[in-house]
């Protein structure tokens, strides 16, 4: 278990399957923009029960095992996915056959009809940057450093791993996250307008951050 100073009384652990229904929750409400619409069918309920059996189901992209949670006493109180890019072939394969489990074929093909619209921000340079994704914090215990502690978290992870910068996504109008991502030193490198997101979410496009990374000698 790895202890993180920036939580105080709290600690930073791999996710676990069982914490699956406890980190759907917390990612479908911090995405609920693209929640709903998106993963949901337009029910952000259903959305949060997909993202639970996606989050359960190992080998994929929305897998526990290439997630972090924060604990406070035994409950988990926020949730963080990173990893190193590019992803394997063998890891999109199963991502693919995790949706077919939870989502079901046409369930599966309507996902990825809506999905193209999320079509990736992120420059051609940037492919092989370690990747965050999914940061997200339960309201109870939001401004208490959580949030921030695990994006550290992910940035050391990265740095461990030899990448030269890490890389995240988020919708163009979701300042609040923008500005905190700010804070730990990500910055713009670029951005995609889309018709289709503004029409099933109401924002404009994603937009590209990236951290560089610091290698010590």
């Amino acid at each position: 278990m790895v202890h993180n100073p920036s939580c105080s009384l709290r600690s930073i652990r791999p996710a676990r399957s069982s914490d699956a229904t406890s980190c759907g929750r917390l990612i479908a409400y911090a995405a609920r923009q693209l929640a709903g619409p998106v993963f949901g069918d337009g029910d952000p309920g259903l959305a949060e029960r997909r993202f639970s059996g996606l989050f359960e189901l190992p080998g994929g992209l929305w897998s526990f095992d290439l997630a972090d949670v924060a604990i406070e006493g035994e409950t988990v109180v926020g949730v963080i996915g990173h990893y190193p890019r590019p992803i394997s072939v063998g890891r999109e394969i199963r991502t693919i056959r995790a949706a077919i489990q939870v989502y079901g074929v046409i369930g599966t093909g309507l996902l990825l009809w809506r999905l193209r619209h999320l079509v990736s921000a992120r420059p051609s340079d940037a492919s092989r940057a370690y990747y965050v994704s999914n940061l997200a914090v339960a309201t109870h215990a939001r401004g208490r450093g959580i949030g921030s502690g695990l994006i550290q978290h992910a940035y050391e992870a990265a740095r461990r791993a030899g990448a030269e910068a890490v890389g995240l996504e988020v919708l163009i109008d979701n300042t609040a996250a923008i500005r905190l991502y700010e804070r730990h030193g990500y910055v713009e490198r670029g951005r995609r307008l889309s018709k289709g997101l503004e029409r099933m979410t109401g924002s404009p496009g994603l937009l590209y951050m990236e951290r560089k990374v610091r290698v010590t000698l």
